[in-house]
């Protein structure tokens, strides 16, 4: 895509072009030019589709008005009920869109399958970022109707919420409270913001360029292959994961790198998640503003709901404490996983992605009880140096599956590529084709490094190190080094030319 945060047109034309008009222009009006940079930026993406976002932003600005107009009438049931209808005629107005858009002919063609009838798939364009600026306009609406937000008033100010260029493509998924006051107060671009901005865009630009673009034809042939020799699955399961990981949290970075230069904090999307002790607390550390959402605005609603308190009473007088204390909880999960997997895509693999954690995350939950009495038995913690090794290759094994699974073809291909591995893991037979991938020693070598080098920096995350308050206490000629650097190894070593300009972001397919 060549309009993606790491393309040469947003990095060099794009972005520094919308950095000196803004800062050219007075306070009052600057508003108004980050908006028309959001709303061409869309429309290079999405030309005429580009409506689609405008008429959503403004039904959700009308109704959050009207919803905080009734709550201010009083506090009696009849206005609560009167503006929880509006609230729920936006949600459904947003999550309307987003299925015809992105779900139609996914469940009209499971519906005709079931009947036996012949389905021809609608032509639907789907808009750049509905799936982001749909679930960021309903938590909108949530929050005024919970009183945890006042509805904005300043209906730029809510345009540029939704159709922000730094997050329309990817995320992080933000909610109004975190930025509103960022947006209020757009002041002119500073020396701090710029420096710190551009740190996070260049380190993105390492993750992105020099690694994840470089794995992406080594993934591509692996997976084209459609493997049945174990081994084989294992590299490319492994090398997939790499890239998705490097990929989606550097382009992130670039967002967070961007929106900084002009005083929008974003929040954070990831959090070493690979330092994860399980796959729950892996979800809490990968994509964490999806994570967050589907916990507040899924999980909470229902696991708390009136059915669910009602379900569990009946249970508790029926001597079913245990599945009185779980089933509210465990349906509340079922919801969220298949919420999650429908999210990533309109495809049974991504059901069956979301059904998969969600089993895990069972399993983690009924196994909790009993791994704290193994460990006390054995006479070890959590922080034992074999815990932490079995904990991590577990992980590992995880989170490598679950991207696979995301990466295949078809459910055939996913069955067979996973037998491979517990019945045809050939080593000789990887060792064989290897040198067939399309990737040099020098390539591998700069993979490995980098990975050494995001593994170190990780690291000292983990040990809550501030790595941004160490690299700015560094004298001028060691911090600009480093930067010069960054610069030239991006330069040098970024994965350019025939089989790599064409790498697009892969969260903005999500």
């Amino acid at each position: 895509m060549k309009l993606s945060y790491h393309s040469l047109i947003f990095l060099f034309i794009l972005l520094p072009t919308l950095m000196v008009v803004y800062n050219v222009f007075p306070q009052k009006l600057r508003r108004y030019i980050i908006l028309l940079f959001n709303y061409v930026f869309l429309f290079m993406w999405s030309k005429k589709l580009v409506l689609v976002q405008i008429c959503l932003m403004l039904i959700t600005y009308i109704i959050g008005r009207k919803v905080q107009d009734i709550q201010c009438q009083g506090k009696d049931k009849i206005y609560k009920r009167i503006a929880k209808r509006y609230m729920w005629f936006g949600i459904i107005m947003n999550l309307g869109t987003l299925a015809i858009f992105k779900y139609l002919n996914f469940f009209a063609e499971l519906g005709t399958n079931f009947l036996n009838i012949q389905f021809s798939p609608l032509n639907i364009l789907i808009p750049v970022g509905i799936s982001y600026y749909t679930l960021q306009q309903i938590s909108y609406l949530i929050d005024i109707s919970s009183r945890n937000i006042e509805a904005e008033r300043n209906i730029i100010n809510f345009a540029i919420y939704t159709s922000f260029f730094a997050t329309i493509l990817q995320g992080p998924i933000t909610r109004y409270a975190e930025v509103k006051d960022d947006i209020a107060n757009l002041n002119a671009i500073n020396l701090d913001n710029s420096i710190h901005g551009y740190e996070r865009i260049l380190f993105g630009l390492f993750k992105k360029v020099v690694l994840a673009d470089r794995i992406a034809p080594a993934v591509n042939y692996l997976f084209n292959l459609h493997t049945s020799v174990g081994s084989i699955t294992v590299l490319a399961a492994v090398l997939c994961t790499v890239q998705l990981y490097m990929d989606f949290s550097g382009t992130v970075d670039i967002s967070i790198g961007a929106a900084k230069i002009f005083g929008i904090h974003l929040p954070e999307n990831f959090k070493q998640p690979f330092f994860a002790k399980n796959a729950t607390d892996f979800w809490h550390r990968w994509h964490m503003t999806l994570s967050r959402y589907l916990r507040d605005y899924v999980f909470y609603p229902i696991s708390l709901s009136r059915i669910m308190m009602r379900l569990s009473k009946f249970l508790k007088k029926h001597n079913c404490k245990w599945l009185a204390k779980v089933t509210g909880p465990f349906i509340a999960l079922f919801v969220v996983w298949l919420c999650n997997g429908l999210w990533h895509g309109a495809n049974i693999l991504f059901i069956l992605y979301g059904m998969y954690y969600f089993m895990l995350m069972i399993i983690e939950i009924l196994l909790e009880k009993p791994w704290k009495l193994f460990l006390n038995y054995f006479k070890l913690t959590d922080r034992s140096n074999i815990i932490i090794v079995f904990r991590f290759i577990k992980l590992l094994i995880i989170v490598c599956y679950g991207e696979m699974m995301c990466r295949v073809s078809g459910f055939s291909e996913l069955i067979v590529m996973t037998k491979s591995i517990f019945i045809n893991f050939n080593i000789n037979q990887l060792l064989s084709m290897i040198t067939n991938i399309p990737l040099l020693i020098s390539d591998w070598v700069i993979i490995l490094a980098g990975m050494l080098i995001i593994f170190i920096i990780s690291l000292y995350k983990e040990r809550k190190v501030d790595l941004q308050v160490k690299f700015d206490s560094l004298n001028t000629w060691k911090r600009w080094g480093i930067l010069y650097i960054l610069i030239f190894t991006i330069i040098l070593f970024g994965a350019y030319g025939p089989g790599f300009d064409n790498i697009a972001m892969i969260y903005a397919g999500f």
